[in-house]
């Protein structure tokens, strides 16, 4: 490979890597979001019965995430 074939390659993958950077950090939000909600609901005492599971209860009611 050339020079500009090695710089063109530096410069695609600096570019995924703050991609990759962006979709991380909007994956943690959501995480902690979900988590918070999770602990919220707990701690007003909201529990599955034992015979639901989380996938019966995600596939009987569409889960809407809100972002800010």
């Amino acid at each position: 490979m050339e020079l500009a074939d090695h710089q063109l390659h530096l410069t695609q993958l600096t570019q995924q890597r703050e991609e990759l950077e962006d979709l991380i950090s909007q994956n943690q939000n959501l995480l902690l979001r979900v988590k918070g909600a999770i602990e919220y609901l707990n701690t007003i005492g909201v529990t599955l019965t034992e015979s639901e599971s989380v996938e019966e209860v995600v596939e009987e009611k569409e889960v809407e995430v809100v972002e800010d």
